[in-house]
């Protein structure tokens, strides 16, 4: 039972990083691929369907979280918390800038609060990128605080920037996948620019762990994971670069999740000696099945729906 749990777990979060890493990575680069009004309101269009709905993987998360692994719930929020409260500020932030961003007409406002989405979108994803490259090093003991230098070290901070570089590539994908004319275009072309830095700070990140692999449980299946989602990440620009939008975002999306399957498979005995009780789990394990088909059933309807490419005809939800 604690496996499929962790199992949940692993997909919630990294469903996450799929549905939602996009939008984050495509308010990073919006005004690099989206030069005039009209054609940042087409960006935001490819967005809109997707910004909600993907927020709800992350609150569901937290939710299996705090349900199924109260132990490591209060580790993390404990030993984690200076970049946590970052990461919420950066979450508020970057969702007010997605809902407030054309409540005006003038073009100043649209582009200070287009400058703050660039901001609180980057900061959002380096807050993950230090959280996964802290857990990297070993989960934190229960009542345990972690210093400074450990919770910025090098490994963190690896992680922050490569989380960054994998999102804006996931984003990149996206929007030369889901827009037409220059915007696709300029996307393409940030895709390829980012597919090897992307690809390469992954792997240094994963390299930078190899100090720490006597506390991980599954060191090699940590480190295969992290090259297969270089490999995916680098061959994602490299095929929307060259017009390839489709396949270009689907190995986007592989390797979006790829730091954080590498740290949970890597972690993954811990973390099973962490789960609640039986007790509490059977029965919440009842309700588990059904409440996931119906979340997985919606998620593909609204893709389906939201399928053909958008340009500047295209209802704009935000």
């Amino acid at each position: 039972m604690d496996v499929l749990w962790l199992c949940v777990l692993g997909l919630m979060l990294g469903g996450w990083f799929v549905l939602d890493g996009f939008v984050i990575g495509t308010g990073m680069l919006l005004r690099r691929v989206a030069h005039t009004p009209d054609e940042r309101r087409t960006v935001m269009a490819a967005v809109g369907p997707y910004f909600l709905a993907g927020e709800v993987w992350l609150v569901v998360s937290a939710g299996v979280l705090i349900a199924a692994y109260p132990d490591l719930e209060k580790s993390a929020f404990t030993a984690f918390r200076p970049v946590l409260v970052v990461l919420v500020c950066c979450w508020v932030l970057r969702s007010a800038s997605i809902w407030f961003r054309a409540r005006r007409p003038e073009e100043a406002t649209q582009r200070r609060w287009e400058r703050l989405l660039a901001g609180a979108s980057a900061g959002f994803a380096a807050c993950w990128g230090l959280v996964l490259g802290n857990l990297a090093q070993g989960l934190p003991a229960v009542s345990g605080q972690v210093s400074f230098g450990t919770l910025f070290g090098v490994l963190p901070l690896l992680g922050a920037v490569a989380m960054v570089a994998l999102l804006a590539l996931h984003g990149a994908a996206f929007t030369a996948a889901r827009t037409t004319g220059e915007p696709s275009r300029r996307a393409a072309a940030e895709a390829r620019r980012l597919a090897l830095p992307a690809a390469g700070l992954l792997l240094a990140a994963a390299v930078a762990g190899v100090p720490f692999a006597d506390g991980v449980t599954s060191p090699v299946v940590a480190l295969l994971l992290a090259v297969a989602g270089a490999g995916a990440a680098f061959f994602a620009g490299s095929l929307s670069g060259r017009g390839a939008h489709g396949p270009g975002f689907a190995l986007g999306a592989l390797a979006a999740p790829a730091p954080l399957l590498a740290v949970g498979a890597g972690a993954a005995s811990a973390l099973t000696e962490l789960a609640a009780p039986a007790d509490v789990l059977d029965p919440l394990s009842s309700l588990l099945l059904p409440a996931l088909a119906v979340v997985l059933l919606a998620q593909g309807w609204v893709l389906w729906l939201f399928r053909r490419k958008v340009d500047q005809r295209s209802v704009a939800f935000f």
